[in-house]
């Protein structure tokens, strides 16, 4: 494939990974519209709670297995239907290994919350399980660069959830109506998205399924072996951008919980453009990473990195400005809270999208067993900031925290992984 090629169908699958992030970015923002308005500041935070839970819990089931079975299905794609299989099963696995420790935890840690909140809460493994099965099927689909099934699954799942979102908070029902409402389209979308893969891999040369009964367990455990670096990487990642939610839940309540949300649901929205680069770049860098073209990885992380800190500093100049407006519009006025804590939190964008593409970098080139290692750093830096600052300064203390263990978190991916990998001083 030649440079111009490679570069066309580069920033092709970036638009279309990016009109689909964007459309997750879409469900995010109006959903928390939709549920601020009506469930109110308390409401809404409960439901930040709830799905920052389940984040967690998801990338413990998923272990890795969106990134690995992308890198190893781009280099193999004959394998890709053993992959899927075994990867479905070993989910599931998992998924029960989670859901027995998570549920002596709910009832040990989440005793004296609402009824409403822990009837929400008790969906959580089910709910990850689902979203875990339909993350393998696009997994498959990335690493055959095909990004318009993704762009169709994604705003179909959005349009019906923002549908029920609407229809069950206008209507009056609760977190937990909204969790099954969840349930409902993730399932929906599972069973659309395995008929149309299948349609998918007939016209692929793809070698026969040798692996048969008992065989497919030995063969999980042997994905979730190879998957855990990868995985390990990924829940340490999570835990990391989820510690902020959970901590300031138990320190301060729902209501600070709610106004937070509501200021990063627009840094995850901010996130989606390098997110949608970043899962086009990655199947090519790994092919690449194959192939031996070194030179070529170089050249294309510094062209990354360079629109990344560029794009970083864009984010903070629009949201400081518009901002206040911003909120009072899409929230009302009982969010007013939330202008300040949005206008600091901005600021983590540079650190963040840098970090986001260092971390591919490392997946694709098969390094990613120097990802937990420093992630694992941020955590306990993140951490023990978080638990001193929130006490002492509220949800600025939040702010602060976040953005000082990012940039230490940037210095040390940089340091202790980038530079000794591309053998460099610089770049």
């Amino acid at each position: 494939m030649t440079s111009t090629s490679s570069q066309r169908l580069l920033a092709r699958n970036t638009l279309l990974l990016f009109l689909s992030y964007l459309s997750q970015a879409a469900l995010g923002v109006l959903s928390a519209v939709i549920l601020a308005r009506y469930l109110g500041v308390e409401g809404f935070g409960q439901y930040a709670l709830v799905m920052a839970l389940v984040g967690i819990a998801g990338h413990f089931v998923e272990l890795g297995f969106n990134t690995f079975l992308t890198r190893e299905i781009a280099q193999q794609r004959s394998e890709a239907r053993r992959f899927l299989l075994g990867s479905w099963l070993a989910k599931v696995l998992l998924a029960v290994a989670m859901a027995i420790p998570y549920y002596i935890l709910l009832k040990v840690g989440f005793q004296d919350r609402d009824d409403v909140l822990l009837a929400a809460l008790d969906l959580t493994p089910l709910l990850v399980l689902i979203i875990a099965l339909n993350a393998s099927i696009s997994s498959v689909f990335i690493a055959y660069e095909n990004m318009n099934e993704i762009l169709l699954f994604n705003v179909l799942a959005v349009t019906a959830q923002l549908a029920g979102l609407f229809g069950l908070t206008w209507s009056g029902y609760t977190v937990d109506a909204l969790i099954w409402w969840a349930v409902i389209v993730q399932m929906a979308r599972f069973i659309f998205s395995w008929y149309r893969l299948e349609r998918f891999l007939k016209n692929k040369d793809e070698g026969p399924i040798e692996t048969h009964g008992w065989g497919w367990l030995k063969f999980s455990m042997d994905l979730i072996k190879r998957a855990w670096p990868i995985g390990l990487s990924t829940m340490a990642v999570t835990i990391y951008t989820r510690l902020d939610v959970i901590l300031l839940s138990f320190i301060t309540g729902d209501r600070m919980v709610g106004l937070y949300s509501a200021a990063y649901r627009f840094i995850d929205l901010l996130r989606m453009p390098p997110g949608a680069f970043q899962g086009a770049y990655f199947p090519m860098i790994s092919r690449a990473e194959a192939d031996g073209l070194g030179t070529e990885i170089e050249r294309n992380f510094k062209r990354a990195r360079r629109w990344s800190i560029g794009y970083g500093l864009g984010c903070v100049l629009i949201i400081v400005m518009l901002g206040p407006y911003l909120i009072r519009w899409l929230y009302t006025d009982q969010f007013a809270p939330s202008i300040p804590i949005l206008q600091s939190l901005v600021w983590i964008m540079i650190p963040l999208v840098i970090n986001d593409l260092m971390q591919t970098y490392l997946y694709a080139t098969g390094r990613e067993n120097l990802v937990p290692k420093i992630s694992f750093i941020g955590i306990l830096i993140n951490g023990g900031l978080l638990i001193w600052a929130i006490p002492a300064f509220g949800m600025m203390g939040v702010v602060m925290s976040v953005l000082i263990s990012n940039v230490v978190l940037s210095g040390l991916f940089w340091n202790m992984a980038i530079r000794k990998q591309l053998g460099q001083g610089k770049m």
